[in-house]
């Protein structure tokens, strides 16, 4: 990495770790040497032409809680596998019942999965260090699953299958409904408490603006008669007002949470994903 990067590699750097820090809590790793384990990751995606740019770009992209969790696995300290099987057993669980076609062979999986994480590969590493948050942990460990899930078949039965074809069996829209549950029981009151915050700073007017078109069902041209406003002033408010919830809500997410910006598009899926977070609800309660 270039020097003229440094200064932008090292504010990152401090800010995942910190980030890390305030959403799992102390797990006694070393700063520098989570420094050094992502300055690897980082060099590894970028050529000898990166600009400071391309290091942001690819930062933003790191699962950062999730990379602090797994970098803390992997130097085995005991607070960290604590804090990992407290997340992951029951989705682990679950999931393994989906993806394998026997019973028994699942609950056995389950078992195991852990234990082969913790278990050193090839390298002499824990398994659980090869995973460089490019994606969730939880889609990391989705993938694990299903590989240790055709090796089980095929050394019980001796029946190879591909990955693709063991995916297909699994029924996927349960699958996608246990990382669902996932995602919304780690998220879920970080969520509400920033749409909280983010509608008790709308005006009278902005919460009343959202509640005639989006609970009255009122068309642009009546509200725009009940104000005094063309339809078209009607329809760049409503914008804005959108534009501002959102802005307060990241902001919460940010500033009080620490999330980065992978966290924060989860938390926005799940948002338009769920049904139960609803902001006029939560409008009219500040009513």
């Amino acid at each position: 990495m270039e020097n003229e990067l440094q200064l932008y590699f090292d504010t990152y750097a401090e800010e995942i770790y910190q980030n890390g820090y305030y959403f799992h809590g102390d797990l006694q790793i070393i700063y520098r040497e989570f420094k050094a384990h992502l300055r690897g990751i980082i060099e590894k995606y970028l050529d000898e032409n990166a600009t400071g740019k391309n290091v942001i770009r690819v930062i933003n992209s790191l699962h950062g809680d999730d990379l602090y969790l797994a970098f803390a696995c992997a130097r085995h300290t005991p607070q960290a596998w604590d804090r990992f099987t407290n997340s992951y057993r029951r989705y682990i669980c679950n999931l393994v019942g989906f993806v394998s076609p026997v019973k028994c062979m699942a609950y056995e999986l389950a078992e195991n999965i852990l234990t082969h994480l913790f278990l050193p590969d090839r390298s002499g590493r824990s398994r659980i260090a090869s995973y460089d948050g490019r994606s969730s942990l939880a889609t990391w460990l989705r993938v694990i699953i299903c590989h240790r899930s055709i090796n089980e078949q095929s050394r019980k039965c001796n029946n190879m299958a591909q990955l693709d074809d063991l995916c297909e069996k699994a029924d996927e829209e349960a699958v996608r409904s246990i990382e669902m549950a996932l995602r919304s029981s780690r998220y879920r009151s970080l969520i509400l408490d920033s749409l909280e915050h983010a509608c008790g700073e709308l005006t009278e007017r902005e919460r009343l603006l959202l509640l005639l078109r989006y609970e009255k069902g009122l068309r642009l041209g009546q509200i725009g008669r009940l104000f005094g406003l063309h339809q078209a002033n009607v329809t760049r408010q409503l914008g804005r007002v959108q534009a501002k919830i959102r802005q307060l809500f990241e902001s919460t997410l940010i500033h009080k949470y620490k999330l980065g910006e992978a966290a924060i598009d989860e938390c926005l899926s799940e948002i338009a994903e769920n049904p139960a977070y609803s902001i006029l609800a939560l409008i009219k309660n500040h009513q």
